[in-house]
């Protein structure tokens, strides 16, 4: 599943301690994975009809998380490592950027809960999974689980439990996560993004390593290309990756390798 020997080693002894319940580094079976689902069979007895496409295609979308997914994220994230050990000795001053959602943070239960829709508003109540569950009240309670492989990365890269000689790379996380969401019980969408990636062992995030956007853009991809122009020019930095789920994460430049994680969930254009 993980092609590197060494990949593995080291995700299994950085993520491991956090494979706990309540902030999964995906040790559990994701929601609607126990039992794994069958996989899902085409069926040609009647014409093509749109109504019962959508249905199939949700239970593939299903089977695909609960069998392949991980494994695909790993695959790609091994190829960034690969490339961050051997870039980054070459340089005085190299740094990594990091998109959250699907990237660093997986939302797996909120998607499966609100069946692959995006319902921004309304209540999240995580005792009971038959019910959708709003965006804004999922990101305030902060149990989105790290996605093992990038979190095994961002410890590598910050030299977090690794034995010296290790030179810390910086690590920034640029998200799509909006800077003016309204405040949700006393915190604001910093505060709770911040606390969630920490909880979950991106140990030592601080507030100048996390970009939130705002609603002065030209979209995505401007916002975040920007980001990265900003951090090279004024922090004097080299972006040698760039990791994101979406295209509109990696495009615009201002990184010398992208690396695209797997997203079939949801599209978010440039």
């Amino acid at each position: 599943m993980i092609r590197s020997p060494l990949f593995a080693a080291l995700l299994a002894a950085l993520v491991g301690p956090f494979a706990t319940a309540g902030h999964s580094a995906f040790a559990d079976a994701p929601l609607g994975c126990s039992p794994k689902p069958a996989p899902p069979a085409d069926d040609f007895s009647e014409p093509p009809n749109f109504s019962l496409a959508v249905p199939l295609l949700k239970q593939k979308l299903i089977y695909y998380r609960c069998t392949r997914y991980d494994a695909d994220i790993a695959k790609i994230v091994d190829d960034a490592l690969a490339w961050v050990k051997y870039r980054a000795p070459q340089l005085p001053a190299p740094a990594i950027v990091l998109d959250i959602d699907e990237t660093s943070l997986s939302n797996w239960t909120r998607i499966f809960r609100d069946k692959f829709e995006y319902i921004p508003a309304g209540p999240c109540d995580l005792g009971d999974d038959s019910k959708p569950c709003g965006d804004g009240e999922w990101e305030r309670s902060e149990s989105a689980p790290a996605i093992a492989a990038t979190l095994a990365l961002y410890k590598f890269a910050r030299c977090i439990e690794l034995a010296p000689p290790c030179r810390p790379i910086e690590v920034f996380f640029i998200t799509g996560r909006k800077e003016n969401w309204p405040a949700i019980r006393g915190k604001t969408p910093r505060q709770w993004t911040r606390e969630n990636l920490i909880a979950v062992g991106y140990a030592g995030v601080d507030d100048d390593h996390l970009i939130l956007r705002s609603d002065h853009d030209n979209g995505v991809a401007d916002y975040k290309s920007g980001a990265r122009a900003e951090i090279e020019t004024k922090r004097h930095l080299t972006i040698i990756a760039n990791l994101g789920d979406q295209e509109s994460d990696l495009v615009g430049g201002h990184a010398e390798r992208p690396f695209k994680l797997p997203d079939p969930f949801y599209y978010i254009p440039p």
